[in-house]
């Protein structure tokens, strides 16, 4: 038996699966992550946190055949394509290159980017995955690289520049040392391969900024576009930074709905979850799911945002960050992103209007017609 959290952060493994995931009795901690231990014993008691957490999770990967895996992105492809996704963003929690290469074969009617998400040991970060940016076919690349900073507030792991309000004894904490971060940096800028940091917390966000900033003027940070996942706590202190950088912010809608509890964890008014600062500050902005993959339910949750009114975007708004905002954030913008002259041929027809539909509607809307290329992938035949 394995349980996960609701929020992605920590499992439970019961005695019987520990052996099945490779976890053994005294099994060391990794960077970045830990077993809860029996007692002031050793013996990890089934709990087990971050970077500890994806270890099972690869492991698990490996029980799965290659047709199955290839049966379930196809479903995920057939999901996307009625939504009119048209490029998909995956982070694999099995090796980067091997997915890339069952995407492949799967020959999906979407576009892959799979990004690189490698594990740690208990002597340090894994590195082997890190990707070389190489296209597997005209649908398929391999590029980028991500490392979890971070858990987030539900659990109190999200890392803090001040105490939680209701638990003023922690901060939360950073999955990776100061120093570590930086390394992260340099082996991208090293590798010319995009690096991506998962952030809850404010602190995490401000760790990434003073790794940024500690390189001066050695490396063009904006040309790198370092991403922050969800960048909930880049607030009014980060905002500035965030821009001279060149950081770009993916964020995800769904996250603004947690308002009960993250008004008790951060304190109620606390300056979390901004979303209209990003695009008055200059800011880069591209809104993912991480959650349920409908479009149209980030889009309503941005154009309302019922965590912070105040911090809510218009529609139109929240499409360019869901094109062209994602776009740039995988250095695609100028083939894909937009209709225009010279970009990619990749068109959705909606089944209503999204920018005057009535906002509880707007998460019914499907794609009537997608096409993918020039080629028509999806087609309900409501278009004549």
């Amino acid at each position: 038996v394995m349980l996960r959290a609701y929020y992605g952060h920590g499992f439970i493994a019961n005695s019987a699966a520990l052996p099945l995931l490779g976890i053994s009795e005294e099994e060391a901690d990794p960077m970045g992550g830990y077993y809860e231990r029996v007692g002031k014993s050793r013996i990890v008691n089934g709990r087990m946190w971050e970077y500890a957490e994806w270890k099972p999770m690869r492991k698990l990967g490996e029980y799965v055949g290659d047709e199955e895996v290839i049966s379930g992105l196809r479903k995920m492809a057939d999901e996307a394509k009625g939504f009119g996704v048209t490029t998909l963003q995956v982070m694999p929690s099995i090796n980067a290159n091997k997915f890339a290469q069952l995407v492949s074969k799967a020959d999906l009617p979407v576009r892959i980017r799979v990004i690189a998400f490698p594990l740690s040991t208990s002597v340090g970060r894994d590195i082997s995955e890190m990707p070389s940016g190489e296209r597997m076919g005209a649908k398929t690349i391999v590029s980028g690289i991500k490392w979890v900073l971070d858990g987030t507030p539900i659990e109190h792991a999200a890392a803090l520049l001040s105490p939680y309000a209701d638990r003023t004894d922690t901060k939360g904490t950073l999955n990776f040392s100061r120093e570590e971060i930086r390394k992260m940096l340099k082996e991208s800028v090293e590798a010319d391969q995009q690096v991506l940091f998962h952030c809850a917390g404010d602190g995490s966000a401000a760790a990434v900024l003073d790794a940024m900033e500690s390189f001066g003027a050695y490396v063009d940070w904006k040309a790198k576009r370092v991403r922050i996942e969800h960048g909930d706590g880049v607030g009014s202190k980060l905002l500035k930074r965030a821009e001279k950088l060149g950081v770009v912010i993916v964020q995800n809608p769904t996250h603004f709905t947690l308002g009960e509890i993250t008004d008790l964890r951060y304190g109620k008014g606390a300056d979390f979850f901004r979303f209209r600062s990003y695009f008055e500050s200059g800011i880069p902005a591209a809104i993912g799911s991480d959650g349920p993959m409908n479009p149209f339910l980030n889009i309503m949750l941005a154009s309302i945002h019922p965590g912070r009114p105040d911090e809510a975007v218009s529609r139109e708004t929240a499409v360019i960050a869901y094109t062209f905002g994602s776009a740039y954030a995988e250095f695609a913008e100028k083939e894909k992103g937009r209709i225009a002259p010279g970009q990619l041929a990749d068109i959705a027809v909606l089944s209503q209007d999204i920018f005057s539909a009535p906002v509880p509607a707007l998460p019914g809307t499907t794609s009537v017609l997608t096409v993918l290329g020039g080629k028509i992938v999806h087609d309900t035949g409501a278009v004549k």
